[in-house]
């Protein structure tokens, strides 16, 4: 019986003769497998920034491959190449906002992916331009007025005064009856 190897991308159980050596006990299915392998291992970019912020970027990236994950894409299928492209290209262009063209940003496009799903229950990978990001800057004015919307109600209910003392209301019934009995007869 032939020995088995698991290939170190995708964890396959592969006959020894068949896989691809790489170095001296790494083996992979194919050449597929290895250059994804060597793409994953060159992109780690960080949660955070080196003056400690937040990395918007990251957080656009990251639920781009959670809702690829959810849709049951495998996140190793994912063409990183033409979204990161994509996302440059949106960040570029020029978006009226508020009667001022202005480019958009990352937590923009964020919200606006999070509102396309979420809130208007779109599939984001069955649009007309074939990506999930295509719908992003046609929809984004409509994203920021409902954020604010969300944010002006949420903001009253913060807001608001609960009066949390018993009020009891007393009212005064006649004992008489409220309407006069109909006689059928007389009709």
């Amino acid at each position: 019986m032939a020995q088995e190897v698991t290939c170190r991308f995708c964890k396959k159980k592969i006959n020894k003769s068949l896989a691809l050596k790489v170095g001296t006990k790494t083996y992979y299915c194919n050449e597929t497998c290895h250059k994804k392998q060597e793409d994953k291992n060159k992109y780690k970019p960080s949660k955070v920034k080196s003056d400690g912020e937040i990395n918007e970027r990251r957080l656009v990236t990251d639920w781009i491959m959670e809702y690829y994950i959810s849709q049951g894409i495998d996140k190793h299928d994912i063409n990183w190449g033409l979204i990161t492209a994509q996302l440059k290209n949106i960040m570029e262009e020029k978006v009226l906002i508020d009667d001022e063209e202005r480019n958009l940003k990352y937590s923009g496009i964020l919200l606006t992916l999070k509102y396309l799903v979420d809130i208007e229950g779109k599939n984001l990978l069955n649009n007309e331009s074939g990506s999930v990001l295509g719908l992003v800057p046609s929809n984004y004015i409509r994203a920021k007025n409902d954020y604010l919307k969300t944010k002006e109600i949420e903001k009253a209910i913060n807001e608001f005064d609960f009066n949390d003392d018993v009020v009891v209301i007393k009212k005064n019934v006649d004992k008489k009856s409220k309407y006069k009995e109909i006689d059928i007869e007389k009709l």
